[in-house]
């Protein structure tokens, strides 16, 4: 892996533990690496951003911002965490993570794979997700208005070939409540992965593999 990749998935948390450690380490004791990291977190949340259209945030969503802020600050200390934190916010915005607050410029998708998902393996499907495999775009649209489990938020991710897991991202949970991303796929293509989901623990940042219980696992479908 060559050493922009590397700070390119430090910064969106793609590294497996043993690696991301190493990384931080190098990040730390070089000025010249920390000065690269900071410009791919400054490129990485730009071009998201540039993605979507903005609306006004709720007076709430600044509030659990500043929350989560403190609290990382308060667990892990020093301003690299401080600022790799605020740049996963940003990025989450940014990708439409919090629904009904930033929506894609372009809601209209060409999708050539689907797929029907449920909460759990054997119920009826309570998610749509499309794929466009031509612009690697997901797009996410809730079948059903669902209660979130207690202290919980359905969480859906890729696997690829390797065994990686991508996070996509919290999913809707009002009928007809719809969601587009750009999953960070460096080394495959939608079409290569498999779904999951899994319910994570209401009100943490998502990391990048799931730390709750995996309830749904399932393949792609092309649509002709």
């Amino acid at each position: 892996m060559n050493e922009s990749t590397e700070h390119i998935e430090y910064v969106l948390g793609l590294l497996d533990e043993p690696t991301d450690q190493l990384t931080e380490r190098a990040i730390k004791a070089s000025p010249e690496q920390r000065r690269a990291v900071a410009n791919w977190s400054l490129i990485i949340s730009g071009h998201l951003l540039s993605q979507c259209e903005s609306r006004p945030l709720p007076g709430w969503v600044w509030s659990r911002i500043e929350r989560q802020l403190d609290h990382q600050a308060q667990d892990v200390g020093g301003a690299l965490r401080r600022w790799r934190m605020a740049a996963a916010i940003v990025a989450m915005i940014g990708i439409g993570l919090l629904v009904g607050v930033f929506v894609p410029n372009k809601p209209t998708m060409q999708a050539d794979s689907i797929a029907m998902m449920p909460m759990a393996q054997g119920q009826p499907a309570m998610w749509e997700a499309k794929a466009d495999t031509a612009t690697q775009q997901i797009q996410i649209t809730s079948l059903t208005t669902t209660d979130q489990p207690a202290n919980k938020q359905a969480v859906l991710w890729l696997i690829t070939p390797q065994g990686q897991t991508v996070a996509v991202g919290s999913l809707p949970m009002k009928k007809g409540e719809s969601v587009t991303v750009r999953p960070a796929l460096w080394r495959n293509t939608i079409e290569q992965t498999k779904l999951a989901i899994s319910l994570e623990p209401a009100g943490r940042p998502i990391g990048n593999k799931p730390v709750g219980p995996v309830v749904w696992q399932g393949d792609w479908s092309k649509t002709s």
